[in-house]
């Protein structure tokens, strides 16, 4: 019986599965650690599907009818997640479960073959490696194969052996992250963006430090990357205004029969005027008015650092 969506997510947030991993360990090009702590603890929205995400579901039976054609084992899906005997909060959703041989197998698409080896080895992009070994760690299985289908028509196995170390490597990262969503204590920030998110849950309403000569000294650099910035900025459009000059009445410098530099139409689109519909139909405004809080950013005095 085909899972439903809400109880799919229900059940992702009972522990950590294969696909968290790679954020988990800082691998992911798509999600962060915080990202992933949010979603168990229910912080944010679930992730809306993308095109990606729907055709690498939609291709998924055809794959491993291709993965059971090639290889000669028999594969099926199973229905319930496992879960490791030891550690309980490592689960794994299966793509496919070989039942003549003692392997699990794994179904990918993609557009480009970037990041990927040859045919066969186990050379498979590390944000997929993990995943394979966290299964691999949860089923007890020696080896997984990753089936790729590339743009739709080019079709490879690659066949990834357990490895012990790095598996242990991985529980002990995911036995700590899975205890800081226990306690809600939020992972390290990876960047700026993520302080502001943290702070925009529990924004500090007293206490102050001393500035030090290390908090003085990045300080400054920060201030004199962001006048760089501005300079770099300014000179752009300086830059940009003068090729606009250049063309003058026309559309475009072309370049060996191809445009160098056009102009292209902005985009036209429909704007509220919310003071407006505020004076004309204030209930009307009221009624569908919503409060949003921004998220807290840093404030800087340059006339400390000048005196």
């Amino acid at each position: 019986m085909k899972q439903d969506r809400t109880d799919w997510l229900n059940e992702r947030r009972k522990g950590i599965g294969g696909s968290d991993v790679a954020a988990i360990v800082g691998l992911s090009p798509w999600v962060t650690a915080l990202d992933v702590y949010e979603q168990k603890l229910g912080l944010v929205p679930p992730v809306e599907t993308t095109e990606a995400m729907y055709w690498g579901t939609m291709l998924e039976p055809a794959i491993r009818q291709a993965y059971s054609d090639r290889t000669g084992f028999a594969v099926e899906k199973p229905e319930k997640p496992f879960v490791h005997p030891k550690y309980t909060f490592m689960r794994a959703n299966l793509d496919g479960l070989v039942i003549n041989d003692n392997r699990i197998a794994e179904f990918k698409t993609a557009s480009t073959s970037h990041g990927w080896g040859e045919p066969g080895t186990d050379e498979i992009p590390e944000y997929y490696l993990t995943q394979v070994q966290h299964y691999m760690a949860v089923t007890d299985k020696p080896v997984c194969d990753v089936a790729l289908l590339v743009a739709g028509r080019d079709f490879s196995v690659y066949t990834v052996e357990a490895d012990k170390e790095l598996q242990e490597q991985l529980i002990e990262i995911e036995a700590e992250f899975w205890d800081k969503v226990q306690k809600h204590i939020p992972p390290e920030p990876a960047t700026y963006e993520e302080f502001q998110r943290i702070r925009k849950q529990k924004f500090p309403v007293s206490g102050c430090l001393e500035a030090d000569e290390e908090v003085i000294q990045t300080v400054k650099e920060y201030l004199q990357a962001d006048d760089e910035e501005k300079a770099i900025s300014a000179r752009m459009g300086e830059l940009k205004k003068r090729i606009a000059e250049l063309l003058g009445e026309n559309n475009a410098f072309m370049l060996n029969g191809k445009k160098l530099v056009s102009w292209r139409r902005g985009a036209s689109c429909k704007r509220l005027n919310q003071a407006s519909l505020k004076t004309k139909y204030p209930d009307i405004f009221e009624e569908f008015a919503t409060v949003s809080v921004n998220s807290p950013s840093l404030a800087f005095s340059r006339k400390l650092l000048s005196a």
